[in-house]
């Protein structure tokens, strides 16, 4: 009688194998429905396809090879670049004023008549100066990326003043971002590095921008300065790239040995206007570069990388 009372204990704290399967099963799967839809579960279907949909994006977002490109637009001394991957178009900063023509005369070239993300490193005028003219001139925006600067360095240009009147006249959203915020799209992903600190020179606030197509990599760091440069070293933030563009129109201020070490770039770019007054690029920042394959908006005009295959190609427009 005992042994039989033991047999029926044993049986009762039993585990249920096909209970517990079933359970974690029916766990596993809520979690892969509100991962794909969130809130908005009346986008969800049995349909089998969508599911297999479903997971070959997931898959492709993890594994995918990457496609994409990366137009570094002629447009004198000042800056912008359109990212373009994944079916979105994201600008990174706007010229000046005065040549915002030539940014928006590529854009037309190119049928680009939506961005996705417009980031503004820094608020200098050769960086934001022509961003409100392409905020009016686009069917819709869907975003703005500002750094968040100290209250002292706030600008009160006319150019700053003008492009947050049409931010708030476009309801455009505007969002202040930090190391660590991204955008994740099937086969790669964009991600804020810097500032790593707050600064005193509105140079050293640039945002810092990290490309990821696939197996090939971009970083794009506005005019941000040596200083800031080492901080960003120091923070551990990982900076290799296969292409740099570089920081401040490639002044001596910038691109310091320690940071061109860090980053590791096969291919280096320029954003620099013909005979500026500047002497930029600096003597001293091109030395550096001896050996390297360096473009250069003033001599090769536009430069486009193009991503394909796993494989990155450059080719190059002069008055583009």
């Amino acid at each position: 009688m005992a042994a039989k009372q033991k047999n029926r204990t044993k049986t009762k704290g039993a585990i249920n194998w096909p209970v517990v399967l079933a359970v974690s099963f029916l766990l596993s799967a809520a979690a892969l429905i509100y991962i794909a839809f969130g809130n908005d579960l009346g986008r969800f279907s049995l349909d089998p396809e969508s599911w297999l949909s479903f997971f070959t994006s997931t898959k492709e977002t993890i594994d995918g090879e990457g496609e994409g490109k990366v137009h570094v637009i002629d447009v004198g001394q000042g800056d912008a670049i359109l990212l373009q991957f994944d079916g979105k178009n994201v600008l990174i900063d706007g010229a000046t004023e005065s040549d915002s023509v030539k940014l928006i005369g590529y854009l037309d070239r190119l049928s680009v008549d939506t961005l996705d993300l417009i980031i503004a490193t820094h608020p200098h005028a050769d960086h934001i100066g022509g961003l409100d003219r392409v905020i009016e001139r686009c069917d819709s925006v869907g975003e703005v990326w500002f750094p968040e600067i100290p209250d002292d360095l706030i600008p009160t240009t006319q150019n700053y003043l003008e492009l947050l009147e049409v931010i708030e006249e476009t309801n455009t959203p505007l969002s202040l971002v930090h190391p660590g915020d991204s955008l994740s799209f099937s086969g790669g992903k964009l991600t804020v590095l810097g500032p790593v600190k707050e600064y005193d020179d509105l140079n050293d606030c640039s945002l810092v921008m990290k490309l990821q197509l696939g197996s090939k990599s971009f970083l794009f760091t506005g005019d941000m300065e040596a200083d800031a440069e080492q901080d960003l070293i120091d923070s551990g933030a990982d900076l290799s790239a296969d292409v740099l563009k570089l920081g401040h129109h490639g002044s001596e201020t910038s691109s310091s040995q320690a940071f061109l070490d860090a980053v590791g770039a096969s291919y280096f770019v320029i954003s620099v206007g013909e005979g500026n007054s500047y002497n930029h690029p600096h003597a001293e920042t091109l030395n550096r570069l001896v050996g390297k394959t360096v473009y250069r908006t003033d001599l090769n005009g536009t430069v486009v990388f193009t991503v394909s295959g796993g494989e990155l190609t450059v080719s190059t427009e002069k008055g583009g």
